[in-house]
């Protein structure tokens, strides 16, 4: 048997495919093309409506050695150790910490930084009266708008608070700024006699040895006074 080749004689698919047979499909498909654009213009204009614009009220706070930042108990420790990247990090955690955030939101009240939270009772028949609740909803919501962050190596903390309300974006970061303050000069306080009782200890026990010393000193060599 023998065997013959048939050439094929279909044109490349490229070469086929003309502008008229675009504008021929467009033609016969030209309501489903209608639809799909007014679908997509219609979704993103909805989109547009219901993402509302955050605003972002920024603040620079910068953590210093002595009076202004770290008590000056730990400037001496800070200068040896370099614990300035760490008091820093320290600085960020009291920003974000649940006690400042609360105590921030009282200061402003939680239906101010979030109207939505009024809300109703059961049935929509009561107002919501459970301020505790609130609260708590206004903590979680106030986190997922704060950002703090910091540059390695640097002592600047940016703290960053997003609102669509721009008058309510400085308000709850002012309210935040204050209460991180009073939080942290609470607990550097605390911290303080701690730090010179601890250094208290350490001197005596240092005055002790040496006294020890001296006392064996004298009653090895024999001498009455050491000057």
């Amino acid at each position: 048997m023998n065997s013959q080749s048939i050439p094929l004689e279909h044109p490349s698919l490229l070469g086929s495919f003309t502008i008229r047979d675009v504008l021929v499909h467009v033609f016969y498909h030209a309501r489903l093309i209608r639809n799909c654009l007014l679908a997509g213009a219609l979704l993103g204009l909805l989109g547009a409506v219901a993402a509302r614009p955050q605003h972002t009220a920024d603040s620079l706070l910068m953590i210093l050695n002595g009076p202004g930042g770290v008590p000056e108990e730990l400037s001496a420790a800070s200068a040896v150790l370099g614990a300035v990247p760490r008091a820093v990090q320290s600085d960020m955690e009291i920003v974000q910490s649940e006690p400042v955030i609360r105590d921030a939101i009282v200061r402003v009240g939680p239906t101010r930084l979030f109207p939505d939270l009024k809300g109703r009772g059961p049935f929509g028949l009561f107002p919501r009266h459970d301020k505790e609740a609130m609260v708590t909803a206004a903590i979680d919501r106030f986190r997922q708008k704060l950002k703090v962050t910091t540059e390695p190596g640097s002592n600047l903390i940016k703290v960053s608070y997003a609102s669509p309300d721009r008058a309510m974006s400085v308000v709850g970061l002012n309210a935040l700024i204050d209460a991180y303050a009073e939080r942290r000069k609470s607990i550097y306080a605390g911290a303080a006699p701690k730090l010179q009782e601890q250094e208290v200890r350490r001197y005596a026990a240092l005055l002790s040895d040496l006294d020890r010393r001296i006392k064996n000193a004298q009653s090895r060599y024999d001498v009455l006074n050491i000057a």
